[in-house]
């Protein structure tokens, strides 16, 4: 394939030139070449095998992610499963830390990702009703509660500067011993106020129908801006919300928060979080609680911008998520059948 530079190209980067190009890739795979390879006349949805058309497409979507991911994470699909016995509905696209993921599976392929080593969660679909992505996104923010209601067991494992400021945290404590002071390890985990210690969800799709009059091409009309708040009463708790929603041939959907600069400069600052607990919100009281944020939608073009800032947003976010170790033993659901015998040796 013949990669076409975009207007001004003499102004960026040769990374930036890959970056785009692997972005156009899977846009024109996503949409034209996988309808090419499975399209049926016969059958009554038009494809042939729609399970592994659309299993084509999960594979697309984490192929784009990998050129974009640093090499500690790692991407694949199957269950997130928790300590406690439960799991998730089936997830199209996992990332995960390779480092801290166990290397188990079954004979059949079937993947279960222990939620501490999750980083992120999404989900490739096709053309959505406005009801079906309703529906996708409760599918996501179900997941993303299992994180926010994980219990961990000690200090996170990575990124390094989650551990190294776990580690701070706790040796600024009374009682100093970093290693052995579970309750105090486990106050640092609070998915509820600290966005980033959430797991990072996204939605990909060919296209949203919006409702009626509601043309996301405007930009941010009232009646796209009406649409879009509709959509998020889905979930009304603002830190289970998708972090990201990639329309391949409608836009980017993500979130700014509003700082103040010099004097009475306002600035919107990109948030790759739906709430922000980090800085005050101009006019308010900041009593350390997360702030809902606004949305931000850059509108999709032939220079596929769009795709490669999701990519780009989707990484930054995905590599901040605390990663804890796993254990097998944390996984039991009967603890006794842990309990050692201790005694001195001779």
């Amino acid at each position: 394939m013949t990669f076409t530079p975009p207007p001004h190209s003499s102004t960026i980067s040769s990374v930036a030139h890959l970056a785009l190009n692997a972005a156009k890739s899977f846009k024109n795979d996503y949409l034209e070449l996988s309808r090419l390879l499975f399209e049926s006349q016969e059958a009554r949805n038009g494809l042939h095998h729609a399970g592994e058309f659309g299993r084509f497409r999960e594979r697309l979507l984490q192929s784009l992610l990998v050129n974009f991911l640093p090499a500690r994470l790692g991407v694949g699909d199957g269950f997130v499963v928790e300590a406690q016995g439960g799991k998730s509905t089936q997830c199209d696209v996992i990332i995960y830390d390779r480092e801290h993921n166990p290397q188990l599976s079954t004979a059949g392929g079937l993947a279960m990702f222990p939620l501490e080593v999750c980083a992120a969660v999404g989900e490739a679909k096709s053309k959505l009703s406005f009801v079906e992505a309703k529906a996708a996104l409760a599918k996501l923010s179900a997941t993303k509660e299992m994180r926010a209601n994980m219990q961990v067991n000690g200090v996170p494992v990575a990124p390094v500067e989650e551990l190294l400021w776990a580690r701070d945290a706790l040796q600024r404590s009374p009682e100093a011993e970093v290693l052995t002071h579970l309750n105090d390890a486990r106050s640092l985990y609070v998915p509820r106020t600290h966005e980033w210690h959430n797991l990072v969800t996204f939605l990909v799709c060919e296209e949203i129908a919006w409702p009626e009059d509601c043309d996301p091409a405007k930009n941010f009309d009232k009646a796209f801006t009406e649409a879009l708040h509709d959509l998020h009463l889905t979930q009304p708790k603002d830190f289970l919300r998708q972090n990201f929603i990639l329309s391949l041939r409608q836009g980017l959907l993500s979130y700014f928060y509003v700082a103040k600069g010099d004097g009475d400069e306002i600035r919107r600052i990109p948030y790759p979080y739906p709430v922000q607990s980090i800085h005050p919100v101009p006019g308010t009281e900041h009593d350390g609680r997360p702030s809902s944020c606004g949305f931000r939608w850059l509108p999709a073009n032939e220079h596929y911008r769009h795709i490669m800032m999701f990519a780009s947003e989707l990484t930054r976010a995905a590599s901040q998520t605390p990663i804890y170790p796993f254990t097998p033993q944390d996984h039991s659901l009967d603890p006794a059948a842990y309990g050692f015998t201790y005694f001195l040796g001779c």
